[in-house]
Formats: structure tokens, sequence, C-alpha cells
């Protein structure tokens, strides 16, 4: 498939696309259940360059009735002007009620996952020119950081 006549646009596609991008999204399934769906549906998603929102709450997005499969069949996929246009976000699945599929919900804010390390290697201590790199680094003017 081509991206010709999409264009550059905001695309935002929500749904239920009925196969799963990798076996893991699948739980007792058996077999090489859909391996070509997968194959044509990742396809896809690369040919017309688009972003699969991550899931937060649960894993699975479909239910058998009597509970004895599961699979993520429901999925946002944005386009990358989207994503550049509302930031990162992610996917809420809630619980179900009647429907065998779980509701979505999309958040274009993005998560706080806590405190990020700080990550030093030594090694970089005894390289000659570190102090020269890190003054250079620091005297920089910098504008609109991820930070901000």
């Amino acid at each position: 498939m081509s991206k010709h006549g999409f264009g550059s646009c905001l695309w935002c596609i929500v749904g239920d696309f009925n196969t799963v991008r990798r076996q893991d999204e699948r739980k007792w399934v058996i077999g090489e259940y859909g391996v070509r769906d997968m194959e044509e549906f990742n396809s896809f998603i690369r040919d017309m360059e688009l972003i699969d929102i991550p899931l937060v709450g649960k894993r699975f997005t479909w239910f058998k009735s009597d509970g004895s499969m599961m699979s993520r069949l429901d999925r946002v996929l944005v386009s990358e002007i989207w994503s550049a246009h509302w930031g990162a976000g992610y996917v809420e699945v809630i619980p179900r009620d009647v429907s065998d599929h779980c509701p979505l919900i999309l958040n274009h804010k993005v998560l706080n996952w806590g405190p990020k390390p700080f990550r030093f290697n030594n090694c970089w201590l005894s390289h000659s020119g570190i102090e020269g790199v890190v003054r250079s680094a620091w005297e920089k003017q910098v504008q609109g950081t991820w930070a901000a």
C-alpha cells in the first residue's frame, strides 16, 4: 500500500482491526493463527508511516465470553504529523461491560513514569578532552528543550 493520496494530514485511526501485530498480543490462542494477517497489518502500518499508541491499564482489548481467549484487536494508530502536533500519548483500556471489547480512551498527555535516573560512565573522567567537551556544551545557548 502507498501513502499516495493520503497526503501529510493529521490522521488518527481507532478501531477493531481484527488482527494482532505480534503473537504475544494473543493469549490462549493455539497455533500460528493469522501469521499472514499480522504480516499484512504490520506492512500497512509501516507503509503508511503510522505510530501504534501504547496501551495502559490492560494488555488485551478483546475477551472471548467464556474467558478462554484474549487478544489485542483494538488499537489507535496515528500519523507522524498527529504525533508531532499532539505529542506523545497513550491509550487507556477501561473495563468492558456488555461488549466483548474494552473501550479505549486516547490521552495526548505524556505519562509521568517517575524520576529519570542519572547515568554516567566513569570512563569519561579518564578521557583527555572531557573538560573541554563539557565546557563547550554548557556554554551553548539552547531554546525549546524537551523539558520546557
